[in-house]
């Protein structure tokens, strides 16, 4: 009797609605934009074990499908604890940490570039989850790295020239190295100079032209 009076009171109508409605937009569509999202995502317990990813991560991090990290401890994917409870402390005190450069493992023990954004998800005061999103920066890092190496290497090349070498733009220099001190100034003291300084006024005119041309 109880049941048949709770059941005439509530609008079961009403009630099945919000539910197919939760189950269309809380389930469906953000359990998509999880699975498809182009960044890495995942969400982990309180204690840091892992309890979804998507199949973004598992590519990245070497591994064949989702059982493989799925219950694991989230330090199975970063490759220094010491900085993984940095981070995670972090979090602990703030709520969240955006694009927190940190080296994420391969299954197979090699360290990954990763930028980091971790937040946490509260349910009365108290951490439910964390979830998180990566991109992997492995590829820009090491071209980074190419080419701070190549302009080291040049500005030595032309640091050691017997010549002065100026790089000027819209009349302001932008660059200068060589033997800049033949004209008095050190290459950092002519750096956003006025190129037309360093002529003298008789010949202004004429290197303007050939500027120009």
């Amino acid at each position: 009797e109880r049941r048949e009076a709770f059941v005439q009171r509530i609008n079961l109508e009403g009630l099945l609605g919000e539910i197919e409605l939760a189950s269309r937009t809380k389930g469906g569509e953000y359990r998509n934009i999880f699975e498809k999202s182009r960044n890495c995502t995942f969400t982990i317990t309180p204690k840091g074990k892992i309890i979804n990813c998507n199949d973004e991560i598992v590519d990245h991090l070497g591994y064949a499908n989702k059982d493989e990290l799925l219950g694991r401890d989230i330090s199975t994917i970063f490759a220094d604890g010491r900085e993984m409870n940095e981070m995670m402390n972090y979090v602990a005190s703030h709520d969240s940490v955006k694009s927190y450069d940190i080296k994420l493992l391969r299954k197979d023990g090699k360290p990954l570039d990763f930028l980091l954004s971790l937040g946490a998800i509260k349910e009365n005061g108290k951490v439910n989850k964390y979830v998180g999103t990566g991109e992997d920066i492995t590829v820009r890092k090491m071209v980074e790295a190419r080419l701070k190496r190549e302009r080291d290497m040049f500005s030595k090349v032309i640091d050691e020239m017997h010549d002065g070498i100026i790089i000027h733009q819209d009349g302001k220099i932008k660059f200068a190295g060589g033997r800049c001190e033949a004209l008095g100034y050190s290459p950092k003291e002519i750096k956003g100079m006025n190129v037309s300084d360093l002529i003298a006024p008789e010949d202004r005119e004429r290197v303007m032209e050939i500027t120009e041309k």
